[in-house]
């Protein structure tokens, strides 16, 4: 699921009562329950949603936009900042949480759950990181085409970080749900891997465009994106899509989706900057 810049709260509130509802189906005890609730990462993330809907607000100032919208990124970065502390804080509260419940009740809970709600909050703060990255360099051209930003290798670097998080928290949430319903896991993966794959593949695609044909940047990047186009282009109509039957049809295609992320980590990772236009 993509996280939507400036929800980030919203994001948060979806994912936690996920997480509660899948574990309390588990009927943990009373005292992980309260673990669970107490968090004040939801005042991190509000602190986040503030600061970007000022500086969208700053862009809209007729007086003197650029002081506000400064000052506005200025705030996300100390929000954003805050919250990935909070979050690693919250991660290893939960992780000794249920690693003690598990030792004193036996019980037979999935670590999934915790993995998927793991990888939302990493979601949510490379989602903060690529906005605050990219509005810092439109503002500091002062006003350019957003093109001009957006063409950038360090931004769109920053945008593909963003939905290789994404895409993990999709892979991950397809194996929290192959341990359910078979008929629901199968709807989740169909009706979401159209918007996983596809915002993957248009920064692929709009990094590769950086690069002259014939260069091993280009021709890769050209390749990820071929592959990676049916689903993005076809979704749920993708004809491996429309075979799936079965759990394990699902998890075998979720199979390939990590195997794509990790190849399009790695070339992400190899890039040097594109040379400049003569």
């Amino acid at each position: 699921m993509a996280v939507e810049a400036g929800g980030w709260a919203k994001e948060w509130e979806r994912a936690k009562k996920v997480f509660e509802t899948n574990t309390k189906s588990k009927k943990p005890s009373d005292g992980f329950i309260k673990v669970i609730q107490k968090t004040n990462l939801s005042t991190n993330f509000k602190a986040m949603d503030k600061a970007f809907e000022d500086y969208r607000a700053g862009a809209r100032d007729k007086k003197d936009p650029l002081d506000k919208q400064l000052k506005a990124l200025s705030d996300l970065e100390k929000a954003l900042s805050a919250a990935k502390k909070a979050c690693a804080a919250y991660v290893k509260v939960l992780d000794a949480a249920w690693k003690d419940e598990l030792k004193t009740t036996g019980s037979k809970m999935k670590l999934d759950s915790l993995n998927v709600l793991e990888k939302d909050l990493e979601a949510i703060v490379v989602s903060g990181e690529a906005q605050l990255n990219m509005n810092k360099q439109i503002v500091g051209k002062k006003g350019k085409e957003m093109t001009d930003a957006v063409r950038s290798l360090s931004v769109l670097g920053k945008n593909l970080d963003a939905t290789l998080k994404k895409g993990a928290l999709f892979v991950a949430q397809n194996q929290r749900n192959s341990n359910g319903d078979e008929a629901e896991a199968l709807k989740f993966f169909s009706e979401n891997i159209q918007r996983a794959a596809r915002d993957i593949n248009q920064n692929v695609g709009n990094i590769a465009k950086l690069y002259p044909d014939g260069s091993m940047e280009k021709k890769t990047g050209d390749a990820i994106f071929k592959a990676m186009s049916d689903w993005a282009a076809k979704g749920g109509s993708a004809p491996d899509v429309k075979k799936m039957k079965t759990i394990k049809d699902m998890m075998d295609l979720n199979g390939k989706m990590t195997t794509r992320i990790k190849a399009i980590a790695e070339w992400r990772k190899k890039l040097t900057p594109p040379p400049v236009a003569a």
